[in-house]
């Protein structure tokens, strides 16, 4: 450490400064003993920011938490916990340390969020959170999104078209169109699934059907049955592309369709629109053969799940809310079960 006396018309001061890794720091004081005082306070902090970790502040948490996103997670997912992260940021107003941010502040925000955008919306919201901070868990270890009270989440019954509406939407197709439709209805597949099924996944009797549940996971298929509906479609869809890797190729391209193509993403809502009716996706037409398969009364939860390639009943279990339960052949069994308090009932009224 230097001490410069500077002299000045009202009087003599002194100029502390010294070096620490590389930085120089001063300071301008009024004595000796009080600059010699300031270093030694100076260099106690110094030393103490140097031993103390800089805290993880959140838009670099949120940004590196993003980059694994981005690998593991497909591009919806991705985007939709971007979008999260991006909302919280902005309730924040500014950049704060994670370990800053308390139960109240996480509660506030999902507070808001149930009110403007539902509690479905404020859930997945909380699920995101929650996984940023159990991602940087050895950074922070106190996760508030653990102790937020979980909001509750309305029941949404999705929509599922009707068989009028159905038969309305192939009227108004073109014939590859009604291809397509008629092999997602006589399979209950994703769309993609189609588009992606490739010949040498067609059997005689079967046919396979690939999908990847997360982005860089492994990829997953089921075999489901060929009807004789299904078998007419796949004999005149192999004279049509037969020689090409694809079962349906886009005609333009001479490549497989995507999900992602134009043509393919605004079909259900032309088509829609030009049979009249109420608007729905590619997905309601695997709601509508789940549907009508518990409607059947031929097929039970478990073969639907099979069928659907879902890894849990939860999930096929959402896919039948919209199914009205068939109570009249209760009556009976309600009839049978009382009967006998119902006459006990009667006789002492008699007797009375």
């Amino acid at each position: 450490m230097a001490i410069l006396e500077i002299v000045k018309k009202n009087g003599v001061v002194f100029r502390a400064y010294f070096k620490f890794q590389g930085h120089q720091y001063s300071k301008i004081c009024y004595s000796r003993k009080e600059a010699k005082e300031w270093e030694q306070v100076a260099k106690v902090a110094l030393n103490q920011q140097q031993a103390t970790p800089p805290s993880l502040m959140f838009s670099h948490a949120s940004r590196v938490y993003l980059q694994d996103c981005k690998v593991r997670l497909t591009p919806n997912t991705f985007l939709e916990q971007k979008r999260h992260l991006c909302e919280f940021a902005a309730f924040l107003t500014k950049d704060v340390p994670m370990t800053d941010i308390t139960k109240a502040i996480a509660t506030s925000f999902i507070r808001s969020t149930e009110t403007t955008r539902g509690g479905k919306a404020a859930d997945r919201r909380i699920r995101t959170l929650k996984a940023l901070w159990n991602w940087h868990k050895d950074a922070v270890p106190r996760n508030p999104w653990r102790f937020v009270a979980k909001p509750a989440v309305e029941q949404y019954v999705k929509y599922v078209p009707t068989p009028d509406d159905i038969s309305k939407v192939l009227a108004a197709a073109k014939p590859w169109q009604a291809d397509l439709l008629n092999t997602l209805l006589l399979t209950g597949a994703r769309v993609s699934e189609i588009l992606n099924l490739t010949w040498e996944d067609v059997a005689e009797h079967s046919l396979k059907l690939w999908t990847r549940k997360r982005k860089g996971g492994a990829r997953q298929y089921r075999t489901l049955p060929i009807g004789s509906s299904l078998h007419a479609i796949i004999t005149a869809q192999r004279a049509i592309t037969g020689h090409t890797t694809h079962v349906f190729i886009n005609p333009n391209t001479g490549g497989p369709y995507s999900t992602r193509q134009q043509t393919i993403r605004d079909m259900m809502k032309n088509l829609c629109k030009k049979a009249q009716i109420k608007s729905f996706g590619f997905h309601a037409i695997r709601h509508f053969f789940a549907v009508s398969l518990i409607q059947s009364q031929q097929a039970g939860l478990t073969d639907i799940q099979l069928l659907l390639g879902h890894q849990r009943a939860t999930t096929t279990d959402i896919y039948l809310k919209s199914v009205s339960p068939d109570i009249n052949h209760l009556a009976a069994i309600i009839e049978s079960a009382v009967q006998p308090a119902a006459s006990r009932m009667h006789e002492v009224e008699a007797d009375g």
